[in-house]
């Protein structure tokens, strides 16, 4: 569902959703056979609140295959203190969500993070281990390996030291829409 930015569109959808259960998704990712009811089952076995998934590029590129590597690493290995969730895929109870009164519209970069970072006041998040999600690397090949690399550091940086970010402070593209003009 298109509402602007995701945080906009993201919100607009779970208004409408009917589920106890909410699955947020990008329009570049493929769910391979059983992803539903295996993570689905897996999330209400461990009484989550929040999840994210491990990634997988829809690709046969090495490059590609070692920054979802990296990035499925480095999610694991914080999860626990300060969970990253892409907003590629997002599982969240419905009463959780409503909660946290949705994903802030405020923050213009890395509102799915601050998403699950929030939920954690209400109970777990956690990587979910049964299916993983394939990912389109359509961003991975126009902006290269360092590219990408460097803005997500950028993003991460600018997170711990400055905070949420309302004003973004590197270009970055979201459906087709320039996030650092948007600030001027």
């Amino acid at each position: 569902m298109n509402g602007g930015l995701p945080s906009k569109g993201r919100n607009n959808g779970a208004k409408i959703a009917k589920g106890d259960i909410l699955l947020f998704l990008d329009s570049d990712t493929m769910l391979p056979k059983d992803f539903l009811k295996d993570n689905l089952k897996e999330f209400n076995k461990r009484k989550l609140v929040t999840a994210g998934i491990i990634l997988k590029p829809l690709s046969n590129k090495i490059s590609a295959y070692f920054v979802h590597l990296i990035y499925n690493m480095f999610s694991r290995m914080v999860q626990f203190m300060s969970p990253h969730a892409g907003g590629c895929c997002i599982f969240c109870r419905k009463d959780i969500f409503q909660k946290l009164k949705g994903f802030n519209e405020m923050i213009k970069i890395a509102e799915d993070h601050d998403f699950v970072k929030r939920s954690k006041k209400y109970g777990k998040f956690r990587i979910l281990k049964s299916k993983q999600l394939f990912l389109d690397i359509r961003r991975l090949e126009k902006e290269g390996i360092i590219g990408i690399t460097k803005k997500f550091i950028i993003i991460d940086l600018y997170r711990l030291f400055k905070g949420e970010i309302k004003n973004s402070p590197i270009d970055y593209e979201m459906q087709g829409i320039n996030i650092k003009k948007l600030d001027k």
